[in-house]
């Protein structure tokens, strides 16, 4: 090899490093404090700017564009919100934080692909702000609600032994989603021209074809039955609701069937009852024997049913239909009672119900019914929904009025949520695991009656649920007292005293909210001139209490427990029979 390609390479070897070495010294001298070339902030170029300078300028580009308003339309009908609705408020500093941090982040790998990136592409980045985007999510779902068309599924239905067929009408849908990501897109870039906005059909409709064929398939079920039977009951499924399950493109809708089947399982099945004992001066007072449960196999029930169908169809008349049932033995049996560890009152919830109408005070009691004997083994999670089961006409519960989606209405139910914050105040008092609960939205005048705000449990199964756990080493034994006279509900629970002591501070209550104006509801069983007042107005507010279990010096459980509440207006019954 010659000496000047020696020479070369050496200078190669040794100049190219320091070469490269200056250049990376001098970009990072140049650009210590400035933004990267080829960046964009909502359209305006920001390269080669320090960030005190972008500030400024996007400053001045809020204040020439910032939009004065939301505008959409459809069709030849136009919306406009004005944008403080919103409380829309730029971040220009935050922004041009943004643009001088791109390539300066702590992963060098990042930082050089970026840094690439700027010097040979254009980087866009958007205007960052804050928006309150509940409000403007309630707006758009209440534009939506104003112009969304519900379909209407196709129906059939028997009229004096003729078959009708709905076919049904398709729906409109507002993409609520798009329009938010347009909205977000539109503010970042400091735009505001018109969204059109989006529409989607919702088609549900059949064809005349098809309302021919499934008339045709309907007819085969007029006047026909299918009987059905178990040890304990029997039934019959009516033409009525054959036809409701055929499905309009072949054969038979499997979502209804399951639907039929569920049905069938809540009339059929029933849980385990353990054998049960009250506690009390020292003795067992009550005694009941254990009862099996009873549950459907509901895949197995779908299947059969299905192949009585099809032999209807084929012409021909099935047999009855043994449903299948299992029979779930108690988990604490009638010769178990003896041997519980049950020995004295660890626990106790008190409430009162003042002022509830019979229909709630009716629930109260069978609710305290369906837990009163419970037995909680050693590590179970005792789950409120599970132990009360359904909550319908059908398993003896009257309507009352209820708190749903914002509004007093007659429900299945109303004063369930007695019993569960009875529960709740019981399992504080005995210091036992809290797995979940959640307070009301709005402040019940029935939990404060002898009590302070925070200490309720809502439920509505199969969730929100009311959970504690048995952490002791012996069983639990729930004991009830249904209190009409007094209107007065108290839970006891029973075990074995283990040492823990558990302190429960005063409630601290903040950020009250005045209630709305008094709601007055037509009643039609009352007399005309009559007011009946069943609901008290509460101020809302947000509420909180500490909760410390110990023993012997040790920390069992320590938890501070917030509620949010909602102001609640009074509401009256006003009389509307006539006299």
């Amino acid at each position: 090899m010659s000496t000047k390609i020696k020479y070369f390479l050496l200078g190669v070897f040794v100049l190219g490093p320091f070469l490269l070495l200056v250049t990376f010294l001098a970009h990072h001298l140049v650009y210590w404090n400035k933004i990267y070339p080829w960046v964009k902030i909502a359209g305006i170029t920001v390269g080669n700017q320090t960030k005190e300078t972008v500030t400024d300028i996007l400053n001045q580009a809020i204040n020439q564009s910032k939009p004065a308003a939301i505008n959409l339309r459809l069709d030849d009908n136009f919306y406009s919100w004005p944008i403080q609705k919103f409380d829309l408020h730029y971040l220009p500093e935050k922004t041009a934080a943004k643009a001088l941090n791109l390539g300066r982040q702590s992963n060098w790998q990042t930082n050089l692909q970026t840094k690439w990136q700027v010097w040979h592409q254009q980087i866009y980045l958007e205007l960052d702000y804050y928006i309150d985007w509940f409000a403007l999510e309630n707006q758009v779902a209440s534009l939506a609600a104003q112009l969304e068309t519900p379909p209407q599924p196709p129906a059939i239905s028997i009229n004096q032994q003729q078959i009708e067929v709905f076919r049904g009408k398709n729906g409109r849908q507002i993409n609520q989603g798009l329009i938010l990501n347009q909205i977000e897109t539109q503010l970042g870039q400091l735009q505001n021209s018109q969204i059109t906005i989006p529409v989607e059909e919702i088609k549900v409709e059949i064809s005349e074809a098809t309302a021919t064929t499934i008339k045709m398939r309907a007819s085969k079920f007029i006047n026909q039955e299918i009987r059905w039977q178990t040890p304990e009951q029997n039934g019959i499924l009516t033409d009525a609701d054959l036809i409701n399950l055929l499905d309009f493109n072949q054969g038979f809708d499997r979502e209804k069937t399951n639907q039929l089947v569920e049905l069938l399982a809540q009339r059929i099945e029933q849980p385990s009852a353990n054998a049960v004992f009250e506690f009390s001066q020292n003795r067992v007072q009550v005694f009941q024997p254990a009862k099996p449960g009873i549950d459907l196999d509901q895949p197995t029930t779908h299947e059969r049913i299905l192949i009585a169908l099809q032999t209807l169809e084929a012409g021909e008349q099935p047999e009855p239909i043994d449903l299948p049932i299992n029979y779930i033995e108690p988990e604490i049996k009638t010769a178990d009672i003896n041997d519980l560890g049950i020995k004295e009152l660890i626990g106790q919830g008190r409430s009162t119900f003042w002022h509830s109408i019979t229909s709630r005070i009716h629930n109260i009691k069978i609710t305290a019914e369906k837990i009163n004997g419970r037995l909680v083994k050693p590590d179970e999670i005792f789950s409120f929904s599970q132990a009360v089961g359904d909550i319908s006409q059908e398993t003896g519960y009257q309507s009352a009025y209820i708190i749903k989606d914002g509004k007093t209405i007659l429900g299945d139910g109303g004063g369930v949520c007695q019993v569960s914050t009875t529960m709740f105040r019981a399992a504080l008092d005995a210091g036992l695991p809290i797995i979940e609960r959640r307070a009301h939205s709005y402040r019940v005048g029935y939990y404060e009656q002898n009590s302070q705000p925070g200490f309720d449990a809502t439920v509505y199964a199969p969730n929100p649920d009311f959970k504690f756990k048995n952490d002791t080493q012996y069983h639990l034994l729930i004991q009830t007292h249904f209190d009409a006279a007094n209107q007065r509900l108290i839970i006891n629970l029973y075990g074995a005293d283990d040492g823990r002591v558990a302190e429960i501070s005063q409630a601290r209550v903040w950020d009250q909210q005045p209630p709305p104006e008094d709601l007055y509801i037509d009643d039609p069983a009352l007399p005309i001139g009559t007011i009946k007042q069943i609901d008290w107005q509460a101020w809302g507010a947000k509420a909180a209490f500490d909760w410390l279990v110990t023993r012997n010096g040790e920390t069992l459980q320590q938890k501070t427990f917030y509620s949010v509440y909602k102001p609640w207006q009074a509401i009256y019954l006003r009389g509307t029979m006539p006299l």
